[in-house]
């Protein structure tokens, strides 16, 4: 097979598709008029560029490719694959060698043809801006890695992927070892990203995400988790996911980032959009301490955020409901407020960042803002400035930003002196009756511990709550104990 320098150009090509079929390159999509179309040539063999392909301009079924340089593989002069009008669907195969070869000799004279190219040069369809755009939306692909991690190979078919509980995905791999038969394409998988705001309980989630989060740590991690007072929930979960699934990369966030975002945006891939709005939640909620902690993640995410919502369709944001709320307009505003406070984050850039978020979402964000004062500062921050009136520095409005449940909307309680008494006297006989546990056994299973009532020993409690099965987390704990009680005797 002919070998080019990674400096060269190569071409893609899509063998078959008939007229009314939809081709598409880095973005940009033409409606073919003829039968005879087979592709582009022109692409620089460097670059990440992605190829599109469906057979009318209604039909659902989108073959995608990914071609990047891959450190291992030589770049290939011309990527074709050939439209299977059975499937509706690009092959994922490659062609053979001699049509393959044969194709090569052929494409100059495709490509020259004054009245009817068969092949149109890649300028043709994607103009310098646009090829400026797309480097901007996708520059951190390739160089971060999430390619490798997220084990996608240059050339390999994508299909767009709906989004799966933890349940439905082992039940489709079941399926699929039963039954023992290649797929054509690959749907990414991305891992569970949690998503927790500190000012909600925890328990009172209905993100899919987080509960599978939670699902895969072990009791003492998720003990560990939620009983760790040294700095916010969401800050910890930032740096476990961080650690755990991006190999303590944070280049590897964005490159994920622009992956979903494009891959959800280009192919309609739902579970590429759910996987893009966890990840900007997760990041938003850390505090000004977590910002500050991620400042190089934090000011490189400025140059990612800002393309991304700015090819976003007007409206979609403040029209897009998650759990009958709004969620991602007022994250980005506590994100803006979070790095002001921070003050390692370049100051022009958060001004334009906030300028674009109040020229895209007018309903969300305040016209009266001003300029922010805050520069990036060589000594750190340690404490926020309490003269600092964030919200009137960024315009935001109040209305939306706070998720308080109306339950806490209640007027205060007076309490008599005898409840009172009585709660002392509880307590009192709560310490008493943990004075026989030992405290390696209060440090392992805490929340065990709590859940004891008076007059029960810690047996006696674990079988009442593995028989009420009322709180997972107790239940795990139980179970650990009574394993562990069985162990030892």
């Amino acid at each position: 097979m002919t070998e080019v320098p990674n400096d060269s150009s190569i071409a893609a090509l899509i063998l078959d598709l008939k007229k009314d079929a939809v081709f598409g390159i880095d973005g940009q999509s033409i409606a073919l008029r003829s039968d005879d179309f087979m592709g582009v040539s022109g692409l620089v063999a460097g670059d990440l560029h992605l190829l599109l392909a469906k057979g009318n301009h209604s039909s659902t079924l989108i073959s995608a490719f990914l071609l990047y340089p891959e450190s291992q593989q030589a770049q290939e002069s011309a990527f074709v694959r050939r439209y299977n009008p059975q499937t509706e669907e690009v092959s994922a195969q490659p062609l053979d060698q001699l049509t393959h070869d044969n194709l090569l000799s052929q494409l100059p004279e495709m490509v020259a043809s004054p009245t009817n190219p068969r092949v149109l040069p890649y300028d043709k369809i994607v103009s310098e801006d646009q090829t400026r755009q797309w480097k901007n939306q996708t520059n951190h692909i390739v160089s971060s890695g999430i390619l490798r991690i997220r084990k996608i190979v240059s050339g390999e078919k994508l299909v767009p992927g709906a989004y799966e509980t933890e349940d439905q995905k082992l039940l489709s791999i079941s399926h699929h070892q039963q039954e023992q038969t290649p797929t054509d394409g690959k749907s990414i998988s991305y891992p569970a990203i949690p998503v927790v705001d500190p000012s909600l309980s925890i328990w009172k989630t209905k993100h899919a995400g987080t509960k599978r989060y939670l699902k895969q740590l072990t009791a003492t991690d998720r003990t560990s988790l939620f009983m760790d007072d040294n700095s916010p929930i969401s800050n910890r979960l930032l740096d476990n996911v961080l650690q755990k699934d991006y190999e303590e990369k944070w280049q590897a966030i964005l490159g994920d980032l622009q992956l979903s975002y494009t891959l959800f945006l280009y192919m309609q891939c739902f579970a590429s959009l759910e996987h893009w709005k966890d990840l900007v939640a997760m990041i938003c909620l850390v505090d000004w301490k977590g910002i500050k902690a991620h400042s190089n993640f934090y000011n490189a995410l400025l140059n990612v955020l800002p393309s991304q919502i700015s090819s976003i369709d007007e409206g979609f944001l403040e029209d897009m409901e998650e759990a009958g709320n709004n969620f991602l307009l007022p994250l980005l505003g506590g994100l803006c407020r979070n790095m002001v406070l921070s003050g390692v984050v370049e100051s022009k850039a958060l001004q334009q960042f906030h300028d674009l978020l109040m020229s895209r979402f007018p309903n969300s964000f305040s016209p009266d803002d001003q300029v922010i004062t805050t520069t990036k500062s060589s000594t750190p921050r340690t404490t926020p400035p309490p003269s600092l009136q964030v919200e009137q520095v960024l315009g935001f409005h109040d209305d939306g930003m706070e998720e308080d449940d109306d339950d806490d909307e209640d007027a205060p309680v007076v309490v008599s002196t005898e409840d009172v008494q009585a709660s002392l006297a509880r307590s009192s006989e709560f310490a008493n009756n943990h004075s026989n546990i030992s405290k390696e056994i209060q440090r392992g299973y805490p929340l065990l511990v709590a859940a004891i009532m008076p007059q029960e020993d810690i047996l006696m409690a674990c079988a009442r709550i593995l028989d009420d099965k009322r709180d997972v987390s107790l239940v795990r704990e139980a179970a650990a104990y009574l394993e562990e009680v069985e162990q030892r005797t």
